[in-house]
C-alpha cells in the first residue's frame, strides 16, 4: 500500500460522484442525493449496458456511461457498490465495463439464478421423494463437464475495455463447486427422507451456500479495484460492499483514503441506517461529505471498523427481525378476525409509529412501553405472554447470531 498519499480536497461546489455497480442500492443513494437537493443529478455518474439499469438512472437525470474506466476518470468521488445481483441481464456481463463476456459468464448472475432454483426446487421436492430423484438428475445436467472450463477462463480484454481478467484463475471452480455441492446435498436431503439427515445435511446446506456468496462477493469487488488501480489516485473511495474490510480494500486500491459504509436495505425508502468508518488518509472533511451523501438516505453514524460485525447483526440484518415481528402481529390480528389487509397494515403503521416514537420522542423505549401498559389492562396482558415467551431473550440472541456469523466470515 501506498504510503504518504496527499489527500486533494474535494471540491464541495463541483465535484462528481460516481458509482461502480448500478443495482438497486446504488439507484437509492443517487436517488436520495437528488431528491435531498445535496447534489444535482447531473453531477453523477454510473455505467450499464442494460436498458432497465440505464433507465432507472437516466430517469432522474443521471449520466450513464458504457464502462467503469469512464465513470472513474470523469468522478472525484467513486462508491463501489459491487456485490450478488438478481436478474437475468447479469448473466453473461463484465463486472468492470458492464459489456457482454464472450469468454465467460457472470458469476454473480448466475449465482441470483441458482438461488431461485434453490428454493424452487426445495419446494417441490419437500412433497414428494421421486421429485429428489430427478433433481439429482437435473442437478448434474445443469452442470456438464463443459461449463467449468467456461467459468475459469480469463476473459479477453481488448484495448480501454477494462474487462475482468481473473487475478484468481480457479476462483470460478471453487465457487460453482460449493452451489454444487449445496445443490446436491439439498437433493438428497429430499431423496432420503430421514429427518436425522435432514437436519444435519440441511445445516451445511445453508453454511456451504452462504460461504460460497460471501466468498465470491471478495473476489468480485477485489477484482473491480485491482483492475481500475491505475486510475484511482487521488480519488474518494467508499465501499459499501459487505464483508470486505478497510485494510483489504486500501491495499487493493493502493491508498488509503478510503470509507466503508455499511447501510441497511430501507435505504430504498429513504431510511437506511448506515454507520461509516475512515481509512488512514480520509480526512474529517471526506468523512462530513460521506455523511451528507448517506443522510440523504437515512441516518449515518461513525464507529470503528471493529465494531461492523455487531452493527451487521443489528442493523444489518436487523430489518428481517422487524419483517418477521410485522408478520407475526398481522396474522395475530387476522388470528383474531381482522381482514388480512386491514391486519397487515396496522401492524406496519404500528411498527413505523412505535420507532418514530423512540427517535423522535427522546424517551426510553421502556418508558415508552410503561406509557401505554395501564394496570391490569390490555397492553400489560400482551406484554406478559410476550416475556413468557423469551420475546427480548430471542431478539438477543439473533443479534448476537449474527454478530458471531459476520465474524466467521470476516475471518475466512
Amino acid at each position: 500500500m501506498a504510503a504518504g498519499v496527499v489527500s486533494v480536497p474535494i471540491p464541495n461546489d463541483t465535484y462528481k460522484l460516481g458509482f461502480i455497480g448500478s443495482g438497486k442500492m446504488a439507484e437509492s443513494i443517487a436517488r436520495g442525493v437528488v431528491n435531498s437537493g445535496v447534489l444535482p443529478a447531473s453531477r453523477i455518474r454510473t455505467a450499464h449496458l442494460g436498458s432497465s439499469r440505464r433507465s432507472a438512472f437516466e430517469s432522474f437525470g443521471v449520466k450513464v456511461f458504457d464502462r467503469n474506466v469512464e465513470v472513474v476518470e470523469d468522478c472525484d468521488v467513486i462508491i463501489f457498490s459491487v456485490k450478488p445481483q438478481i436478474g437475468s441481464s447479469n448473466l453473461g456481463t463484465s463486472i468492470l465495463s458492464s459489456e457482454p463476456s464472450s469468454d465467460g459468464l457472470d458469476f454473480l448472475g448466475l449465482a441470483s439464478h441458482l438461488m431461485t432454483f434453490f428454493h424452487i426446487s426445495s419446494f417441490i421436492a419437500s412433497s414428494t421423494t421421486s421429485v429428489g430423484l430427478g433433481l439429482w438428475r437435473l442437478s448434474l445436467n445443469s452442470y456438464g463437464l463443459g461449463l467449468f472450463p467456461v467459468l475459469t477462463k480469463a476473459p479477453s480484454q481488448p484495448p480501454g475495455s477494462y474487462m475482468v481478467k481473473s487475478s484468481e484463475p480457479y476462483a470460478g471452480a471453487l465457487y460453482m463447486g460449493l452451489l454444487l455441492l449445496c445443490h446436491m446435498i439439498l437433493c438428497l436431503t429430499f431423496t432420503c427422507r430421514n429427518s436425522l439427515y435432514t437436519h444435519f445435511f440441511g445445516k451445511y446446506y445453508i453454511l456451504l451456500f452462504a460461504l460460497a456468496i460471501m466468498l465470491f462477493n471478495g473476489f468480485a469487488v477485489k477484482e473491480v479495484v485491482l483492475q481500475l488501480k491505475p486510475l484511482l489516485s487521488e480519488k474518494l473511495l467508499v465501499s459499501v460492499a459487505a464483508g470486505v474490510k478497510l485494510i483489504d480494500l486500501q491495499d487493493w486500491a493502493g491508498h488509503s483514503r478510503f470509507i466503508r459504509v455499511i447501510p441497511n436495505t430501507p435505504a430504498a425508502v429513504g431510511e437506511a441506517a448506515s454507520v461509516m468508518s475512515l481509512g488512514a488518509a480520509a480526512t474529517e472533511d471526506d468523512g462530513e461529505l460521506i455523511a451528507r451523501l448517506f443522510g440523504a438516505i437515512g441516518k449515518i453514524w461513525k464507529a470503528d471498523e471493529k465494531l461492523f460485525d455487531a452493527i451487521t447483526g443489528l442493523s444489518g440484518s436487523g430489518p428481517a427481525y422487524i419483517y418477521l415481528a410485522i408478520e407475526a402481529l398481522a396474522d395475530g390480528g387476522v388470528a383474531a378476525g381482522l381482514p388480512r389487509e386491514l391486519a397487515l397494515g396496522l401492524a406496519s403503521q404500528t411498527v413505523l409509529g412505535a420507532a418514530s416514537m423512540v427517535s423522535k420522542g427522546g424517551k426510553h423505549p421502556g418508558q415508552l412501553k410503561d406509557d401505554v401498559a395501564s394496570p391490569g389492562g390490555t397492553t400489560i396482558a400482551g406484554i406478559h405472554e410476550l416475556e413468557k415467551g423469551g420475546f427480548r431473550g430471542i431478539l438477543m440472541n439473533a443479534v448476537v447470531a449474527a454478530t458471531k456469523r459476520s465474524q466467521e466470515f470476516s475471518k475466512r
